[in-house]
């Protein structure tokens, strides 16, 4: 009886080919994705399981009167360089400006505060100088400008001084997914992601350009 050879001349060496492209490119291909996403997947797992909480404070700014008619107030801030809203109202004119603190301040340090109003040149008009500053590393940070004063024959200078100290209002952690969660989301993304190879376009074209050599 005839071999399949004799009727199908080089039908051997067709099979020999298409085996070989699908085993040398089609599979492989396919794996080298999977495993570049699956090294993508554990690398952002670690990244999120690694890294520590990050909080959120809030601080209140307590001015304390050392020599002084008239004591400074301000809202909230947090840390680092905080901006703080200092409002300071005298028998002269309300004062509000912002006084932003160096990066390396840190609200256990200690600070001291020393505020002046002096006549401008304008009558009606007077010179502000708001000024914190933080004993424990030297830095001094001002605010400076012009006001407008209730009394036009403004001629006194207003200067008050004293101490700042920061209370801590509430600490609370920012939400992070728990370890369980984000390892139950890369199983699943796995999962995903290999029926997505599995039903890859480029590996049934892959298929069908081999099948075009028998």
């Amino acid at each position: 009886m005839a071999s399949r050879e004799a009727f199908f001349p080089g039908l051997a060496t067709r099979l020999h080919m298409r085996q070989k492209i699908f085993t040398r490119w089609v599979v492989p291909r396919g794996v080298q994705k999977m495993r570049k996403r699956t090294w993508i997947l554990g690398l952002g797992l670690i990244l999120a399981i690694g890294v520590p909480s990050a909080w959120a404070d809030s601080f209140t700014p307590t001015f304390t009167c050392t020599s002084c008619a008239d004591t400074p107030a301000s809202g909230d801030v947090s840390f680092p360089s905080p901006s703080i809203l200092e409002m300071w109202d005298t028998s002269e004119a309300n004062v509000n400006d912002f006084i932003t603190l160096a990066s390396g301040d840190n609200p256990g340090d200690k600070y001291t505060w020393s505020n002046s109003l002096t006549p401008d040149a304008q009558v009606g008009l007077g010179d502000y100088l708001l000024s914190i500053t933080d004993v424990t590393t030297g830095d001094t940070e001002t605010a400076s400008s012009t006001v407008g004063v209730g009394d036009p024959l403004f001629t006194t200078s207003v200067v008050d001084s004293g101490t700042l100290t920061f209370a801590l209002v509430k600490s609370s952690p920012a939400p992070e997914p728990s370890m369980i969660g984000l390892i139950l989301a890369g199983i699943a993304s796995l999962l995903v992601t290999r029926k997505r190879w599995l039903r890859a376009p480029n590996s049934r074209r892959a298929v069908l350009d081999c099948s075009s050599v028998l």
